[in-house]
């Protein structure tokens, strides 16, 4: 119930304030899904979020992409799988400032990424550490 109020008020505000139609409010969400740059979605209006922020959104949730899911234990342990059980992956995760930052216990010499956060509405876009500007592939809804 609380995402079904998070997007209508998302939904109001944008037609309101920027006069959005459903049809261009349902673009732009496709649009941030599929983005490839940060700079794309910052033009959506996508939101930068904040430690603390990062902190509520993650901590004890699981977050689902679109097939599979991620988990973030507020123990600092995470897990992630694909729901068809093909593959799964365990690590850590903690913050650093406004940064999300894991590490993969399943890739032997994995090293930490650090990702900045970004959402539109329920949606959750992580910047890939490697590319500086780019966005990773894959998008989460919480």
């Amino acid at each position: 119930m609380e995402r079904i109020r998070a997007s209508a008020i998302l939904f109001l505000f944008c037609t309101t304030i920027f006069g959005l139609t459903e049809t261009t409010y349902a673009k732009a969400k496709v649009d941030f899904r599929t983005a490839m740059k940060i700079a794309e979605i910052e033009k959506l209006g996508a939101k930068s979020l904040d430690g603390a922020t990062i902190q509520t959104t993650f901590s004890g949730k699981t977050l689902k992409g679109l097939d599979w899911s991620w988990t973030f234990n507020s123990d600092g342990t995470e897990s992630s799988k694909a729901n068809d059980n093909s593959w799964t992956d365990k690590g850590t995760w903690h913050l650093s400032g406004n940064q999300l930052c894991r590490t993969s216990t399943a890739t032997k010499g994995a090293t930490e990424l650090c990702s900045n956060i970004y959402t539109m509405g329920q949606d959750v876009r992580m910047s890939d550490p490697r590319s500086s500007g780019v966005l990773h592939k894959w998008y989460l809804t919480y």
